[in-house]
């Protein structure tokens, strides 16, 4: 999936032949008795073009064996990796590898998991997993990752969310003008669903997305139809 190729053949054979032979225990020794200068670029060759080259269960084997030795140095490494796999569906977030992980990670691993792989989620049930096991999921924590991120799965689940805590109008505002401020057009047209479907009426700023009363009740029926709307 990536061309990326280093200065180093010998260390990327060396790294490869773990891979290919599915050696997950290997490759972390192997790892362990690099030089400095050598885990560097194994951390480059590894993210770049070798981890990428596994699939499913394959590579959560990779991850759960070499990760917890040191999560500080590798889970940066393997997350980048995987976020390109699942872009490719070469890795289900459905694994029990992440309910492993998630058991014994701490609260910045949860973090760093959450990050790279919200972005790019376009399955609500794949999102709302990585809630249930890296987030404590409350109305708080989702409007905190949720509300950076322009994806249909963010907007959907943000709003969502928001019919949670219908009673707290100051956050409600609050959220909407935070949308309006990330500037894009997406954000805008979640801010007037929200500003409609809340009744929110203290809002800087003119909306172009005008909602008819039928509409606010589809809303609630599926994602698809809050996506047509969205985009309408």
């Amino acid at each position: 999936m990536n061309t990326h190729r280093t200065h180093n053949p010998v260390l990327e054979q060396r790294l490869r032949n773990f891979i290919v032979r599915r050696d997950a225990e290997g490759l972390s020794g192997c790892l362990k008795e690099l030089s400095n200068a050598d885990f560097r670029t194994s951390g480059i060759l590894l993210r770049e073009c070798l981890l990428t080259e596994l699939q499913g269960e394959d590579f959560w084997k990779f991850f759960l064996t070499i990760v917890p030795t040191n999560s500080r140095a590798y889970l940066g490494t393997f997350l980048k990796a995987a976020a390109v796999l699942y872009e490719y569906d070469s890795i289900s977030l459905a694994s029990p590898a992440l309910d492993t992980f998630a058991a014994q990670a701490s609260a910045v691993d949860r973090q760093k998991v959450m990050l790279a792989f919200l972005p790019h989620v376009r399955r609500v049930g794949d999102a709302e997993r990585l809630f249930e096991l890296f987030t404590d999921n409350t109305p708080r924590a989702r409007i905190s990752y949720l509300l950076p991120i322009a994806t249909d799965v963010a907007s959907y689940l943000l709003f969502q969310g928001m019919r949670h805590i219908d009673h707290q109008p100051e956050t409600l505002r609050s959220v909407c003008i935070s949308l309006m401020k990330r500037g894009d057009h997406r954000a805008f047209a979640l801010a007037s669903i929200l500003k409609a479907y809340f009744g929110l009426s203290d809002l800087p700023g003119t909306f172009s997305l005008q909602l008819e009363p039928f509409q606010l009740s589809r809303l609630e029926t599926s994602y698809e139809s809050f996506c047509k709307i969205l985009k309408n």
